[in-house]
């Protein structure tokens, strides 16, 4: 009996320490337990895998055929180091103007990732209504802007809410041209400097040569809005020293400026020495003696009219101003400058590819001169003048020394959203009706004035 109630004893305490161990934690039973061991358990086929990213395939736009061959070069040496991607260069759709195309493909959601050809007035347009990106939040956007020395230039292209959202590529300055030789015949060794002197000239020529007269420009009758450039606004800037138009939603002129303009070109209409009708290169012909030109008129004269020999037949110089300017100062040029804009419409990835594009061919001055060479347009670089990369081009084009001489004081076009409808009202409320005299030029301007307060 004794014997029994041990072995009864002994399987009751086995029961008691193997239900105990059933009871433990996993973290609290002996190591041994807790390894997984390995399997070859294949994994079950329904499980999704990533799907690889397709291919960058980007479209830059350019606005014109030496453009498109400085792009489509700079696109294929990129290319070379990047083979995984693809980079279209364009010309953009046709259009009256770069403006015109870009609207157009924005409107109907086909923009391309990014255009050169935006002005500092149509970037402030696309940028109010967010069809462009802020290019200064991009990574990088600082070391571009010291690569290329634009310290100085970057600071016009800043918009109203502090932003950069165009890329400046190119400067025009609108300088004078004179045909020297025409006042080397009335024994006119230098250029005239202000509007009397202007007017003098203009009629001692008439004198000589009575089909001449002093300028040619048929835009003073055919009203656009982008003619101001070569008309009012070449003579203002001039005369205000550079004052902008507007600021923000503020009317920022020189009063006394514009209207001295304008009483130039009314007194130039009255003595019979401004021709407004249509006609086709009164200056290279003769048929004027000065007018507006930017680089790319001197540059077609070197094929078209090669006669046209700066120094001998021709000089450039800033344009005239009031005989109250004062000597030596510097004299403001107005400038048609246009860069580099991102669009909205791209992805992210998209943005963010093209801008190192971008950013690898501002970087590099070298692709500034391969630019000049094609182009024969004036990079945005503080160090034009001063850096020797460019120098022995300057040198083989002394046409465009004084262009690029002109640009610390170059003033850009009006920094607006409603930069079109701004200076269409330049022609419509004041140069027009001045030269046809119906209006005084203090009345004109004034009309002006209260024409454009609406749209600021």
């Amino acid at each position: 009996m004794g014997k029994s109630w041990r072995i009864i004893i002994l399987l009751l305490v086995c029961s008691i320490v193997w239900a105990g161990c059933r009871g433990l934690r996993a973290s609290e039973r002996p190591t041994e337990e807790a390894v997984v061991e390995p399997t070859d358990t294949p994994v079950p086929k329904d499980t999704p895998t990533p799907t690889p990213l397709p291919p960058l395939a980007l479209v830059f736009w350019s606005s014109s055929p030496t453009q498109l061959a400085f792009w489509s070069e700079m696109a294929r040496l990129y290319l070379e180091q990047h083979p995984d991607m693809t980079i279209r260069v364009e010309m953009m759709p046709n259009s009256s103007t770069p403006e015109g195309a870009i609207q157009s493909a924005i409107t109907g959601g086909a923009a391309p990732h990014a255009s050169e050809g935006v002005s500092v007035g149509f970037g402030a347009d696309l940028a109010h209504s967010e069809a462009i990106i802020p290019l200064n939040e991009m990574p990088g956007w600082q070391e571009v802007v010291e690569a290329r020395r634009m310290g100085q230039a970057i600071g016009q292209w800043q918009a109203e809410d502090g932003h950069v959202y165009v890329l400046p590529l190119h400067t025009s300055p609108v300088l004078w041209a004179w045909r020297t030789d025409l006042l080397g015949d009335l024994g006119n060794a230098s250029l005239p400097r202000t509007y009397d002197e202007v007017v003098a000239v203009g009629n001692e020529i008439r004198a000589t040569r009575p089909e001449s007269y002093v300028w040619s420009l048929s835009t003073l009758r055919r009203d656009v809005w982008w003619g101001q450039w070569f008309d009012f606004l070449s003579l203002y800037y001039a005369a205000s020293g550079g004052q902008p138009l507007v600021a923000g939603s503020e009317i920022t002129a020189d009063d006394d400026a514009a209207v001295e303009a304008l009483a130039f070109l009314r007194e130039l209409q009255a003595d019979g020495l401004l021709h407004t009708e249509e006609a086709a290169d009164t200056l290279e012909t003769g048929g004027s003696i000065c007018g507006p030109v930017v680089p790319l008129t001197t540059r077609a004269w070197r094929y078209r009219f090669p006669e046209m020999q700066m120094g001998m037949t021709y000089s450039l110089d800033v344009p005239p101003v009031p005989a109250s300017y004062p000597v030596g100062e510097p004299v403001h040029v107005v400038a048609e400058s246009r860069g580099v804009a991102i669009y909205a419409q791209s992805s992210t990835r998209e943005r963010a590819a093209m801008w190192e594009f971008v950013r690898w061919v501002f970087s590099n001055p070298e692709h500034d001169l391969i630019w000049l060479q094609h182009t024969g347009l004036l990079p945005v670089r503080d160090d034009l003048m001063t850096n020797e990369l460019f120098r022995a081009y300057l040198d083989d084009h002394p046409q465009l020394v004084p262009y690029a001489e002109a640009l610390p004081h170059a003033a850009l076009s009006i920094d607006h959203p409603n930069y079109a409808r701004i200076q269409a009202a330049l022609g419509e409320e004041a140069v027009m009706p001045v030269i046809r005299g119906e209006k005084e030029p203090a009345e004109a301007w004034q009309d002006w004035k209260d024409a454009v307060q609406n749209l600021l």
